[in-house]
């Protein structure tokens, strides 16, 4: 199928998927072993358009209220009571 590109954006950092926005069906994830017609017309398009950096990946969770917990309790244990 033959899509008419209006951006694209980089599925990973590897640069080898990507995300392309077409009038045709919005939002198509290509990549060179998937999808290797599309790809090839993305490869073409990209050329001479820009294409946007992939985000980047998710933060690292933070602690849990659990942890938090658990950490106040741990304190709390080591501290010696008061006379």
């Amino acid at each position: 199928m033959t899509y008419t590109i209006r951006a694209a954006q980089w599925g990973n950092a590897a640069m080898d998927s990507a995300v392309i926005l077409t009038d045709e069906c919005g939002a198509v994830a290509v990549s060179a072993v998937d999808t290797p017609d599309a790809w090839a017309q993305f490869q073409r398009w990209s050329s001479s358009n820009v294409v946007a950096d992939a985000p980047p990946p998710p933060p690292a969770p933070g602690p849990t209220r659990m942890d938090l917990l658990e950490a106040r309790v741990a304190v709390l244990e080591a501290t010696p009571p008061s006379s």
